[in-house]
């Protein structure tokens, strides 16, 4: 991970079968999403009308991080209505 001078710019590679592969801002974004639902349900802070906001621009991957951990009960009781979700912020 680096950031440019002012830290208003951040770059991310990761390895990948051997070789170094630079991450775009929606790949960034969704393994920071994961991360932050996964460690909030880990810790019983995720609240149970939590909501992830994304722009209509950004990747559809982010709708299925949630909508699988949602499934999976990974990111609260897949039986409740009430469970982190996506919402278009347009």
């Amino acid at each position: 991970m680096a950031t440019d001078p002012d830290c208003d710019r951040v770059g991310v590679q990761v390895l990948h079968d051997g070789k170094f592969v630079a991450l775009n801002g929606n790949q960034i974004g969704c393994v920071l999403l994961h991360y932050i639902l996964s460690t909030k349900q880990k810790n019983g802070t995720l609240p149970a009308n939590g909501a992830a906001v994304k722009s209509i621009v950004s990747t559809s991957l982010a709708n299925r991080i949630c909508e699988e951990g949602k499934r999976q009960g990974l990111f609260g009781n897949p039986r409740e209505a009430a469970t982190p979700s996506i919402r278009l912020f347009e």
